[in-house]
């Protein structure tokens, strides 16, 4: 019945790129060429999947495919409409005595129809649509016709699939797009409030920092020791939230620096030794097994045992905290170490351990109140640890304490030598000039405060272009350039590239810039060091980070 010529035709037809309704039209095209007086119609399925409408029926009269498209589906609604509500195919020899065509049955003979067989279009359970056959004259169905209707349903089904399936991918796309720019407008919105709550910070942990400087009464020592924690306490918080943002979307990478794992491991229990005082004894427990040297991220592993370290305390009134590590497992080069926080706290139940590692909750919400706390610090501590290809846990009883586990994966390395990269310890920085770029007045007065208490030569400018012009009439001999990003006239950026057009052009020496911005995250960073500049300070500036760039220049 059919040649190889029509199987090529279809074989095409299915491999092509058409629109649906254009392939359902070259279908129907093809079938109706196999029998004079035969006419194709595909209705689909429409989204309410209470209704056929029109997908293709080249043939038939254009007031008929208007006058079908829409038809309800249902039992006694014509061929199409029943097969659709059935699922099965229904055969009508004859139109104009059959039950089913009551309702429709002056339509169809007006448009000399007089036969109707209707093949339900389905994928698994689900309707599709229908195909159907329509004949000039009563017809009954033979072995080969039933054929044809099969066929040419099961084809017609692979074209809305192939149709369904753009369509989910395009949905995709669309989705993927929505999201990309959600996470878009996340990071730019994290900025911006980093930026807008950083900058005021700036002036509070500047003036706090220049307070202990001056003579102060006990009362006023104890004010300004609890300002600065609760400036403190504040800049994590800000941290945290910055950190989940780069979590979300990807961004948080591990450096792998060669540093001395003992020696980070005792920094950090003397730290929270001091703050134990009289009522929480601090203990630490070394494996002597375990590299001195190692390669990894010593920053973000620092930030994790901190964060355990300092829910250990905070929950801790009085008691012991234990600080353990040891090496699980060497092998080659590679080490797993097992750290272990263990306290005698409040401790937590067993219900609340499986979420305190989740975002923004905390193991009780009755924490909150009496605690503080984000609910974010434990959540980055498990991200932070799939970077190192460990994990933590955590074992507790209420009134007894908690014990928190971490593994992570290190590199053995060679010991490295004492280097002039460590932080100098000079502290007499008089006959340095530094140019501050700035146009905030509070950090103007922050910085200029903090460059003089180290008796550094200050000469400042409102913005980028008067930076420039300063800089530019070669009568300054700056050691250093503290430069703000954003201003009004003329940008940071923008005056970076200026100075250093000008360096070049007339050979003089570079003088390191260094970018003072309340923006933190890792693109500003990028850019900053991209526009030529050398070194990046984030706001709130501490004496000791202007120490740390000074050490860096300075022989």
């Amino acid at each position: 019945m059919f040649s190889s010529s029509y199987h090529k035709t279809l074989l095409h037809l299915l491999t092509s790129d058409m629109p649906l309704k254009q392939s359902l039209h070259e279908l129907i095209s093809i079938i109706e060429n196999k029998t004079e007086g035969m006419y194709g119609s595909v209705l689909l399925m429409s989204p309410d999947k209470l209704h056929l409408i029109e997908g293709a029926a080249p043939s038939l009269p254009k007031f008929y495919r208007e006058a079908i498209d829409g038809v309800a589906i249902g039992n006694n609604m014509g061929s199409c409409g029943t097969a659709a509500f059935t699922g099965n195919r229904v055969v009508v020899e004859n139109i104009s005595t059959h039950p089913f065509w009551v309702d429709f049955k002056h339509l169809a003979l007006k448009a000399n129809l007089q036969a109707c067989w209707s093949q339900p279009i389905k994928q698994n359970d689900t309707i599709l649509g229908t195909f159907a056959l329509y004949y000039n004259k009563p017809q009954s169905p033979d072995e080969q016709h039933i054929y044809l209707i099969e066929e040419a349903a099961g084809l017609a089904k692979v074209l809305i699939e192939k149709e369904l399936s753009k369509e989910l991918v395009n949905e995709k796309e669309r989705a993927l797009k929505q999201a990309e720019k959600t996470v878009q407008w996340k990071s730019r919105f994290f900025a911006n409030m980093s930026h807008e709550l950083r900058t005021p910070l700036n002036g509070i942990v500047g003036i706090v920092d220049l307070l202990a400087t001056t003579e102060l009464n006990p009362q006023q020592t104890q004010y300004l020791k609890t300002l600065n924690l609760s400036t403190s306490t504040l800049l994590t918080v800000i941290n945290d939230i910055l950190e989940v943002s780069k979590i979300s979307e990807g961004k948080i990478s591990l450096e792998k620096i060669t540093f001395n794992l003992k020696e980070l491991i005792a920094s950090l229990a003397m730290t929270y030794h001091l703050q134990g005082g009289d009522k929480v004894e601090m203990i630490t427990s070394i494996d002597k097994n375990i590299p001195t040297w190692v390669k990894g991220d010593p920053t973000r592993l620092q930030q994790i045992l901190n964060n355990i370290l300092h829910n250990a305390f905070k929950f801790t009134a009085q008691g012991q905290i234990r600080l353990s590590v040891k090496a699980a497992s060497q092998q080659n080069n590679r080490v797993s170490l097992l750290f272990k926080v263990a306290d005698t706290g409040v401790g937590i139940k067993k219900e609340q351990l499986t979420r305190i590692f989740n975002q923004y909750e905390q193991g009780d919400y009755s924490t909150t109140r009496q605690f503080g706390g984000s609910g974010l610090g434990l959540y980055i501590c498990k991200q932070l640890t799939t970077q190192f290809n460990g994990d933590i846990w955590a074992d507790s009883e209420p009134g007894v304490g908690s014990t928190f586990y971490l593994t992570i994966e290190l590199t053995k390395a060679e010991p490295l030598t004492q280097t002039t990269d460590l932080v100098a310890t000079k502290t007499d920085y008089s006959g340095i000039n530094v140019l501050l770029i700035e146009d905030n007045a509070i950090n103007v007065l922050v910085v200029l405060g903090l460059l003089k208490s180290m008796n550094i030569n200050v000469t400042t400018a409102s913005n980028g272009h008067l930076g420039t012009e300063i800089f530019c009439d070669g009568e300054n001999n700056f050691d250093l350039i503290l430069m703000d990003c954003e201003m009004p006239i003329m940008d940071g950026y923008q005056a970076t590239e200026i100075i250093r057009e000008w360096e070049t052009n007339n050979n003089r020496k570079k003088v390191p810039i260094c970018a003072l911005t309340a923006h933190a995250m890792a693109e500003h960073v990028e850019r900053c060091l991209s526009s030529r500049m050398d070194y990046h300070l984030s706001k709130p500036i501490r004496k000791s980070s202007l120490e740390s760039i000074l050490a860096k220049i300075i022989p």
